[in-house]
C-alpha cells in the first residue's frame, strides 16, 4: 500500500530517506486504523483522499517563513533612527538586494542582484539606484 501514493523522492543522505519510509509506513497505518475503526462512516475515504487529508491537515495553513534581513541590534533609544540607507559595514561589503531576490531580477551572468547599502533601522540590504530602498519602505 506504500507504492501507491508514497513519497518517491530520492535523497543523497541515508537519514532523510529513513524518515520519509518512515512517514509514508506510519501514513499506510494510519489508514488502515481508520478502516478497521468502529464506528466510522458509512463510505470512508480511499486511500488517496485520505492521504490529502493528511496532507492538508500537516500543513494546516502554513505560508512560509518571511525572513527580510539580518536581525539588528539597535541602542536604546531606536526612535531617533529613522529609515535612512548606510553602507554595509561587513568585510565582504555586498549582501543580495532583498526586492530584487523577491522579484529575482539577476544580473547577466544569473548571480543575484548585490548591493553596498543597506537601512539603518530595519538592517535590510536594499538597492539605493534601482528604487528598491523606496518601494520597501512604502508599503
Amino acid at each position: 500500500m506504500r507504492s501507491y501514493y508514497g513519497s518517491k523522492l530520492k535523497f543523497r543522505k541515508w537519514w532523510k530517506y529513513v524518515f520519509f519510509f518512515c512517514l509514508d509506513v506510519s501514513a499506510v497505518n494510519a489508514y488502515i486504523l481508520y478502516l478497521k475503526t468502529p464506528g466510522r462512516p458509512r463510505n470512508p475515504l480511499d486511500h488517496l483522499h485520505f492521504q490529502l487529508s493528511i496532507i492538508t491537515g500537516m500543513i494546516n495553513g502554513y505560508k512560509g517563513r518571511k525572513r527580510l534581513g539580518r536581525p539588528c541590534t539597535l541602542p536604546p533609544g531606536d526612535k531617533l533612527y529613522k529609515h535612512v540607507p548606510s553602507k554595509i559595514a561587513t568585510t565582504r561589503g555586498k549582501r543580495d538586494c532583498i526586492l530584487c531576490k523577491q522579484e529575482r531580477r539577476v544580473t547577466a551572468s544569473g548571480q543575484a542582484k548585490q548591493t553596498s547599502f543597506q537601512c539603518v533601522k530595519c538592517c535590510v540590504a536594499l538597492c539605493k539606484d534601482r528604487g528598491c530602498f523606496g518601494r520597501f519602505h512604502q508599503n
